[in-house]
C-alpha cells in the first residue's frame, strides 16, 4: 500500500504522518482519495479526515469465502489470529 501527499508531518517515535492537504491512498483492494489524514505504520491504518472517495478494486471475497469456495490460493493471508 502507498500513500501520496503534497504535505505530511511524520512523527519518528510513534511512526504516525498527519497532513491537511489532499491524500491519495491505494492498496491491491482500493484506491481511496480525500482531505486531511492521519496514518499509522504500526498500526497499519489510514484515517481520511473529509471528502473521501472510496473505489474497491481486485478480488474483493474474504478469507473466509474463499476457502468455502475451495481457493487455498492465497496461504500468506492473515486471519488476525497471526502476524
Amino acid at each position: 500500500a502507498a500513500v501520496t501527499t503534497s504535505y505530511g508531518i511524520y512523527d519518528k517515535s510513534t511512526k504516525i504522518m498527519t497532513g491537511d492537504k489532499d491524500v491519495h491512498f491505494v492498496s491491491d483492494s482500493m484506491t481511496v482519495d480525500g482531505v486531511g489524514f492521519t496514518a499509522d505504520q504500526q498500526k497499519k491504518t489510514i484515517h481520511i479526515n473529509s471528502n473521501v472517495k472510496v473505489v474497491l478494486t481486485g478480488d474483493l471475497k474474504t478469507l473466509d469465502q474463499k476457502m468455502k469456495d475451495g481457493d487455498t490460493s492465497n496461504k500468506n493471508t492473515s486471519n488476525g489470529d497471526n502476524p
